[in-house]
């Protein structure tokens, strides 16, 4: 389309992006929404709807998202709202026997696709355990060359360039982080202190149980309860055993992974 040689054209560029015409706009905003939701969009390339891009593996569901979100006023909220409140969201992280020789990259949603955290969740993950008051990762300064190592290491985007959606590594340097980096471990550290002022007078299960509600919000089943108190038994320090398992805990699947 040829725009007036006048202006920029740049307003009438927007307008019709914008436009009631334009029926692609909102397929495209919630087809992203979905892809943070679930791992992977209904259209798989998030940022190509065209004739190099994937075709949609559940069309109708991509149309209907887009016309509720046009009727529901454009809420971003009410849209995500839908999509974990969905059966599909909600459904277990195992997969059927079967499933996975029919449907190896589980395009048609059989079963909830475990995805790791993004590396701002990771680390406010961790800060949430440690401390009682801190800054989220989403609000803090980013100096463009000199970026958060944490954060870099799980895959945060460069600053300098626009994403659809972002990388997944599984590198040697991610377990590294979590492992010998200082941050976990004056963290673990923080959070064993904290745990334990808490549980004051209680039981060692009961100590362990506490740290479980706080990382994965469910109690120790009998067996892990047996494992760390054995283990808190056999260290002759309750603080180190209580550093040593707050620190075990977080550097876990369970406690870096959506399942």
């Amino acid at each position: 389309k040829t725009y007036s040689a006048k202006n920029s054209g740049r307003l009438e560029l927007a307008e019709d992006i914008a436009g009631s015409a334009n029926t692609l706009k909102t397929r495209v905003l919630v087809n992203r929404l979905w892809s943070y939701v679930f791992g992977r969009g209904i259209v798989a390339t998030t940022d190509n709807f065209g004739r190099l891009g994937k075709k949609p593996t559940h069309p109708e569901l991509l149309d209907y998202l887009a016309l509720d979100f046009e009727k529901n006023d454009w809420s971003i909220k009410t849209s995500l709202k839908q999509m974990v409140m969905s059966r599909t969201f909600r459904s277990a992280g195992l997969a059927a026997a079967g499933v996975t020789e029919k449907d190896p990259g589980n395009a048609y949603y059989s079963f909830f696709t475990p995805r790791r955290l993004d590396a701002e969740v990771i680390k406010d993950s961790v800060n949430f355990l440690a401390k009682e008051n801190f800054e989220r990762s989403v609000y803090q300064k980013v100096i463009r060359n000199q970026l958060d190592p944490f954060l870099t290491t799980f895959n945060l985007p460069i600053p300098t360039t626009t994403i659809s959606k972002r990388d997944s590594t599984n590198i040697p340097a991610q377990a590294l982080s979590m492992m010998n980096g200082e941050f976990v471990q004056t963290a673990s550290r923080e959070w064993g202190l904290r745990v334990n002022k808490a549980t004051e007078g209680m039981s060692v299960a009961g100590k362990i149980d506490a740290f479980f509600w706080d990382a994965y919000a469910r109690p120790a089943s009998e067996e892990e309860r047996a494992s760390l108190v054995a283990y808190f038994d056999s260290i002759g320090d309750p603080d180190t055993a209580m550093e040593n398992i707050a620190f075990a805990l977080m550097n876990t699947k369970e406690f870096m992974y959506l399942y």
